[in-house]
């Protein structure tokens, strides 16, 4: 649910965009637009049926599917990326509070 929420404002606003960018084709008169209008309506409902899945069965498959890991792969370069991440934040904090 956090990591649903974290990008549900992502997922909604490119959803409503890509669907507001592909709908007004389907309005275009004459020979093109009777060509463009089932790709326009066809494109817009896949991407809002897309942004629906995203919302939804997307988050809920990670989280039946996703699981920590107990047993790490490879414990020292593990270990190692902790250190160096450390480290960065570390010198990150200094650079940030440093004041001239």
């Amino acid at each position: 649910m956090k990591g649903a929420r974290e990008i549900s404002f992502a997922i909604v606003a490119m959803t409503l965009t890509l669907a507001s960018v592909y709908a007004p084709l389907a309005f275009i008169a004459g020979t093109v637009g009777q060509l463009f209008t089932e790709f326009a309506v066809a494109l817009a409902g896949s991407v809002l049926i897309s942004g629906i899945v995203a919302l939804t069965i997307s988050p809920l498959m990670c989280s039946k599917t996703l699981r920590k890991n107990q047993y790490h792969l490879w414990p020292k370069l593990d270990e190692f990326l902790d250190r160096i991440t450390d480290r960065y934040k570390g010198i990150l904090n200094k650079v940030i509070t440093f004041n001239i």
